[in-house]
């Protein structure tokens, strides 16, 4: 029986012993990956609120008023920055147009993330998109 304890507390210990290590020895990520994780992060959530918009279109046969009125129709999507916790913006032009907006962190104008017209090349700091719709028939 103390063998066994013994053997666990030992267990125990060298395990702790080699995660204390492995943190104190794996590199942080710089500043740029997490401005580009951010920004790819946010690229990600604009991408989930257009397609939400477009699937809100198609039931209700017209644009949400505002991004609440969307988030009460859809559920599970971030519309908050992942830094600030500010939500996107997310502007009713008129029936037929609407604008998002986000802050990015970093310069993808050369390399964009993902496929995201108007949000995958981005420069550092405010970013709109205008989106406008043919009639409905």
């Amino acid at each position: 029986m103390i063998n066994k304890l013994l053997i666990t507390l030992i267990s125990s210990l060298l395990a702790l012993a080699v995660y204390l290590l492995l943190i104190s020895v794996w590199p942080e990520p710089s500043p740029e990956t997490i401005a580009k994780r951010n920004d790819e992060r946010r690229v990600e959530d604009l991408s989930l609120i257009i397609e939400a918009i477009h699937n809100f279109r198609g039931v209700q046969s017209r644009l949400p008023y505002t991004l609440q009125e969307l988030a009460e129709a859809t559920r599970n999507l971030s519309w908050q920055d992942p830094v600030t916790g500010e939500s996107y913006e997310y502007v009713f032009v008129n029936k037929d147009v609407y604008s998002l907006c986000a802050i990015f962190e970093t310069d993808a104008t050369n390399s964009a993330y993902g496929n995201l017209p108007g949000f995958s090349r981005h420069g550092i700091g405010h970013a709109c998109i205008y989106r406008t719709f043919e009639l409905l028939g």
